[in-house]
């Protein structure tokens, strides 16, 4: 995120439904709140609204301090980001930090932080944890009682780390499971199966699954007739 305005007065309270525009950024609220001196900072109430270049940001509230360059949002947050490759990432929370400097961020619930992926003309995965953290675009981590599913497949593990650059994802933590659906990768024959061990690992260029530490599961490889009596 970039900071979005420099302080008019000591202290303001200013509708804010009227966008400003920053840097390549707008932000709207319902209320604005600057405040001056050496602990510069800005308050956002009510419908936030912060959107630059790929990535939006809604909450209930937000607090920019321009010493940290750091952020702090509340209530009903979602981010969503566009990643080049055309995946769209979509994250719900009750509560998100993020540092400007560094990059990274964390979102945490009282429940569950909730997550979507919708790959480029694929099926949208699910998710949930006790907590995400971010550092820059691309590495991304699902933290506590993790839980994905969707249609190509479901895992267990207390952690996930996804690295969109090198199209990865990595569960650790307590023997992860991962169970792979029909439909994984239509480019080659179909198989089911299921993997555990200490770390199992996702490809995504080529489509592959690895599993290391005590590695165990099973695999079927066996093809299904369709109704017309062919082989599928």
């Amino acid at each position: 995120m970039t900071a979005l305005f420099f302080a008019l007065s000591l202290f303001s309270a200013v509708p804010a439904r009227a966008a400003s525009a920053v840097a390549g950024s707008v932000v709207s609220s319902k209320e604005w709140k600057v405040r001056r001196g050496e602990q510069k900072e800005e308050e956002f109430i009510g419908d936030v609204r912060y959107r630059s270049g790929a990535t939006i940001f809604n909450a209930d509230w937000a607090l920019f301090k321009h010493a940290s360059q750091s952020w702090r949002a509340k209530g009903r947050v979602k981010v969503e980001h566009l990643l080049e490759s055309g995946d769209d990432l979509v994250a719900h929370g009750d509560e998100a930090v993020y540092d400007q400097v560094s990059q990274k961020g964390t979102m945490t619930a009282k429940k569950d932080v909730t997550f979507d992926r919708t790959p480029r003309d694929e099926e949208t995965d699910h998710g949930r944890a006790d907590r995400v953290e971010w550092s820059g675009k691309d590495q991304i981590a699902a933290i506590g009682s993790v839980r994905l599913w969707g249609t190509r497949m479901l895992t267990w593990s207390d952690r996930a780390d996804f690295a969109n650059d090198e199209r990865t994802l990595k569960l650790t933590g307590n023997r992860p499971v991962l169970v792979k659906l029909a439909g994984f990768d239509p480019t080659s024959s179909d198989w089911v199966g299921a993997l555990q061990g200490d770390t199992i690992t996702s490809y995504e260029t080529p489509r592959r699954l690895t599993a290391d530490g005590r590695a165990r599961g099973w695999l079927d490889f066996t093809k299904k007739k369709d109704s017309s009596g062919g082989k599928q």
